[in-house]
């Protein structure tokens, strides 16, 4: 599908980028949804958005926000605040996720699990 428009309304999109190869697709489908609305997309990396990054519009912008850090988060709430101006919030999308792709035999340590699981959860 597309993004349809959304009469006056903000919308979310929240995304991990930390992906090990490219992530055309979504970079493309948020852009397009910044012709019709305003997003906000968020990760944990945005450093390595680098197609979304490119997209020259005043209603995308790209926020750190890592969903098991507190302060991460509140540090986005902060600057999604202040994008928002007042407007308030229509839509919010939370993609978060990461996955372990490792077999039984591979040593996972503890934390690695634990960031897993709060990340997830």
């Amino acid at each position: 599908g597309s993004c349809r428009p959304l009469p006056k309304k903000d919308a979310l999109r929240a995304s991990n980028w930390r992906q090990p190869r490219s992530r055309t697709w979504p970079s493309t489908r948020i852009s397009q949804c910044a012709r019709v609305g305003l997003v906000i997309a968020t990760g944990r990396y945005p450093e390595s958005a680098k197609e979304l990054r490119s997209v020259k519009n005043p209603k995308l912008h790209v926020v750190a926000c890592d969903v098991a850090d507190e302060q991460s988060v509140a540090s986005a709430v902060g600057k999604v605040t202040k994008i928002l101006d007042g407007k308030g919030l229509d839509i919010l999308v939370n993609n978060a996720g990461i996955f372990l792709s490792r077999t039984l035999e591979d040593n996972v340590s503890k934390a690695a699990v634990m960031e897993q699981f709060e990340v997830n959860a």
